[in-house]
């Protein structure tokens, strides 16, 4: 049973809002950051003012802005798409993620404006043990 129409745009701000992934609303065309959930700021160590207007590429290591600039032509071309790829905190850890993005063109919360949704779900680190260890299980549990 879905919700009434006149609750809608609160349902999907109340899912936003309590996602245990990170998710993060780019402009398609700016590459802007457009909002983020809070569990996107304490993945990445910023609050939601900081990371509003930042470019989607100060998400990722500096030295890969290529790799993911493609990762999001190709998903902005598709309309959605999934890749491991790499957050860096504030304090300049790298923290390994599972991006899974989708457009959002047309849904109330974007207007008229061609946005991406992407959901980051922090995954632990299998390279190396002297890695720091990035899991959700690190983020105090909501009650």
């Amino acid at each position: 049973m879905s919700p009434p129409a006149e609750l809608l745009p609160d349902f999907y701000r109340i899912l936003f809002e309590e996602a245990n992934d990170g998710i993060f609303l780019a402009d398609v065309e700016t590459g802007r950051l457009l909002d983020a959930n809070p569990r996107a700021c304490e993945l990445i160590g910023r609050t939601r003012d900081e990371i509003h207007g930042m470019h989607y590429l100060e998400l990722h290591p500096r030295e890969e802005r290529e790799r993911y600039r493609a990762i999001f032509q190709r998903h902005a071309k598709a309309g959605r798409g999934i890749d491991r790829a790499e957050v860096v905190h504030r304090d300049g850890t790298r923290i390994p993620v599972e991006i899974s993005a989708a457009r959002t063109t047309g849904r109330p919360a974007c207007a008229d404006r061609h946005s991406f949704a992407t959901c980051a779900h922090a995954m632990s680190w299998s390279r190396s043990s002297t890695k720091p260890k990035a899991t959700t299980a690190s983020w105090p549990s909501r009650t």
